[in-house]
C-alpha cells in the first residue's frame, strides 16, 4: 500500500466516523497500520514511491553504501518500513527528490524530433566567438 492509497483509507475512515459508522471505521484503521507496521518490508520500487523519488535503482544504491538497512527476502531486495520512516526527511532524499523535479521539467524542453534546422541557426547565432573546429 503506497502513501496515496494509504490517506484515502483515512479520509475514508474519517467520512465513515462521520457517519457514526464506528465498525467501519474500525475495521479500515486496522487495515491501514497493518499496512504501515514497522516490520513491513518492502520492494525498492515501493520503498521509491513511498519516498517520493524516481528511481528505485537509487534505493538500491543507497542499500549497497549503507544508507538504507536492507535484507533479502526471497531473493529480493527488501527494506524495512522502519527504514523508510528513518530516512524520509534525510538530505540525501531531499536532494534526490529535487534532483528529480529537475530532469522532470527539463524532459518538458526536449522533443523525439530534436531541434529543427531554423532552431539550429538561432542557436549557433546566439552564442558568443567561434567553435574550435570552425576557427
Amino acid at each position: 500500500m503506497g502513501i496515496t492509497t494509504l490517506r484515502d483509507n483515512l479520509r475514508q475512515a474519517r467520512a465513515q466516523a462521520e457517519a457514526g459508522d464506528t465498525s467501519a471505521v474500525i475495521r479500515t484503521l486496522d487495515e491501514a497500520l497493518r499496512e504501515i507496521e514497522p516490520e513491513q518490508l518492502v520492494v525498492a520500487e515501493e520503498a521509491a514511491n513511498l519516498l517520493g523519488i524516481q528511481s528505485s535503482r537509487v534505493v538500491r544504491y543507497w542499500c549497497q553504501g549503507g544508507f538504507l538497512r536492507c535484507v533479502r527476502h526471497g531473493g529480493l531486495l527488501a527494506i524495512p518500513m522502519s527504514e523508510i520512516e528513518r530516512v524520509q526527511g534525510s538530505e540525501e532524499v531531499r536532494a534526490m527528490q529535487i534532483a528529480d523535479a529537475y530532469h522532470k521539467a527539463s524532459r518538458e524542453f526536449s522533443t523525439d524530433e530534436g531541434l529543427s534546422e531554423v532552431e539550429l541557426r538561432m542557436l549557433s547565432e546566439s552564442r558568443p566567438g567561434k567553435l574550435p573546429w570552425q576557427e
